[in-house]
């Protein structure tokens, strides 16, 4: 295979791991079959999942050998990987489950003629059948979870197991770059003996995308600082483990202070050389123990969960920055403010409904008075594009104004309009507290009580933050954290509205042709 990948391997790891980025995992065995196997023609329509799992499996061990024989030469590696069943692969899972595509689980039951039911009863003749046994995985799932994680049923279960098997070796390429980063590092320090111009305290760094970050780092810091080596120590799902947890907290209390870095002290501008303390040490050797790190990520997957949900907000624009860029965009959605500009490509992109990829965008015009200017103008430079305002509730003369103009062509525009208040009054307020007291955590804990019913969430919130947390309300903050963390499925009815007039607007017709902007 590293024949067959030695030209292609990093375009290889790119679409994968663009593919995760996009929530589109589940397409990248039949494309990496689709695109390198020739016979028999259209494979990845007529092989079997384990088939092509067995493909794709030999090309990642083509993608890695060729990365360590190219980057790393000296490098003992061995090709161990089975499969990525780690608590971002599941956390990966869960959060798409609802999208998740039905096409190669409906393939394989009508090439096995098979119901659900008969999952259940003849689950170890189709498991040999399907011969999971021949690519490391017999037992399917019950070899590789906790009990506590195993969906209820086979067929979910096998289903599961599918969708694993798109995943590339992330934990594998995650410790390659770190070891080649390692490796560079070490160069370079040796070299600046001989070259003072290359600065140790600058010396090259490597960012990881999300997916390898989260593959590598399978315990949130947040975790282990929960919990300790102490903690896991005492936890009886970790029994198996508590000879390694024993020897990693006398090692780090060994090393403690043998472990040093450079860094710039912020305040006087002087480099300064500190320590590893002991509590860096332990969490460091609990990730280098892949088979540890990986059991307690299992076993608190729902913290995982909720830490990855916490944290994806502040890193959403760097590993997705052109969510909201288009380019002569074919419709537009003109709001009034920062929180729907930062809100509605994020709730669309959790809806499987990306904006940018329609060639939609959202505009702020930063007023109800310049937005009723923006649609205006907007309309006569380009008549063919489409429009959707949306407006708050004390935008009445610029929603009747604009509404006289697009009475009879809501083929091209249209509005919605919030009955009270702004677009923080569309979210459920108990929805609205969980991220209040998650973003300001100082002071006393917002409740539903504090809230006057009568008034918008904007004319309270202003009161309540300054009364129980000293602090003003940051609108775009707030709108970010609602956009990853609510329940998707109560996404407000007026956002539902708008997603389904722009889907409209930029659906392809059948017959007749739909002139796009550039076109006019």
């Amino acid at each position: 295979m590293k024949k067959i990948v030695q030209n292609s391997y990093a375009y290889i790891i790119k679409g994968a791991l663009n593919r995760i980025l996009y929530f589109d995992a589940d397409s990248i065995v039949d494309t990496l079959v689709e695109v390198h196997i020739a016979e028999p023609p259209k494979a990845h329509e007529v092989l079997v999942t384990t088939d092509k799992f067995f493909i794709v499996h030999g090309l990642w061990k083509g993608v890695l050998e060729t990365l360590y024989s190219k980057y790393l030469p000296g490098f003992d590696y061995v090709f161990n990987w089975t499969i990525e069943a780690t608590p971002y692969t599941l956390l990966y899972c869960e959060l798409t489950k609802e999208y998740a595509p039905e096409k190669e689980w409906l393939s394989f039951k009508e090439k096995y003629v098979l119901q659900d039911e008969e999952i259940e009863h003849n689950y170890e003749k189709i498991v040999t059948d399907l011969g999971l046994d021949k690519i490391g995985l017999a037992g399917g799932l019950e070899n590789l979870l906790p009990k506590e994680l195993l969906p209820p049923s086979r067929a979910e279960q096998l289903k599961l197991l599918f969708r694993l098997m798109n995943f590339p070796p992330l934990r594998e390429l995650s410790l390659f770059q770190n070891y080649f980063q390692a490796r560079v590092k070490k160069q370079l320090e040796k070299l600046s003996v001989a070259f003072s111009g290359i600065d140790k305290t600058k010396l090259l760094s490597f960012g990881m995308e999300e997916p390898l970050h989260y593959s590598y780092f399978q315990v949130p810091h947040e975790i282990f600082k929960k919990y300790r080596v102490d903690g896991f120590m005492a936890d009886p799902n970790l029994a198996n483990y508590k000879d390694d947890l024993k020897s990693i907290k006398e090692r780090a209390i060994a090393d403690a202070g043998k472990f040093e870095d450079q860094i710039i002290c912020p305040c006087c501008g002087q480099k300064q050389v500190i320590k590893l303390p002991e509590e860096i040490l332990e969490y460091k050797y609990i990730l280098e123990n892949n088979a540890l790190a990986r059991e307690i990520g299992l076993l608190h997957l729902t913290d995982y969960i909720q830490h990855y949900k916490q944290s994806l907000s502040d890193r959403f624009y760097s590993f997705i920055p052109e969510l909201n860029l288009v380019e002569n965009p074919d419709c537009i959605i003109l709001v009034e403010g920062e929180s729907e500009e930062i809100s509605l490509p994020i709730l669309g992109f959790r809806k499987r409904f990306i904006l940018s990829q329609r060639k939609i965008q959202v505009y702020n015009s930063k007023s109800k008075q310049k937005l009723k200017e923006d649609f205006f103008s907007l309309k006569a430079k380009y008549p063919s594009l489409k429009i959707v305002c949306i407006l708050d509730d004390d935008a009445v003369t610029e929603k009747n104004d604009i509404e006289r103009v697009i009475e009879g062509h809501k083929d091209q525009y249209n509005l919605v309009f919030i009955p009270k208040g702004t677009f923080e009054d569309l979210f459920d307020l108990p929805s609205s507290i969980v991220i209040l007291n998650e973003l300001y955590p100082e002071g006393d804990e917002i409740v539903l009580a504090d809230f006057d019913m009568a008034k918008t969430f904007l004319k309270n919130i202003k009161s309540i933050l300054y009364t129980k947390k000293k602090a003003t309300f940051d609108k775009v903050a707030f709108a970010r954290r609602m956009a990853f963390q609510m329940d998707i499925e109560k996404l407000p009815p007026e956002i539902q509205a708008i997603f389904d007039l722009v889907k409209d607007f930029t659906e392809p017709t059948s017959f007749v042709k739909s002139k796009s902007r550039s076109e006019s």
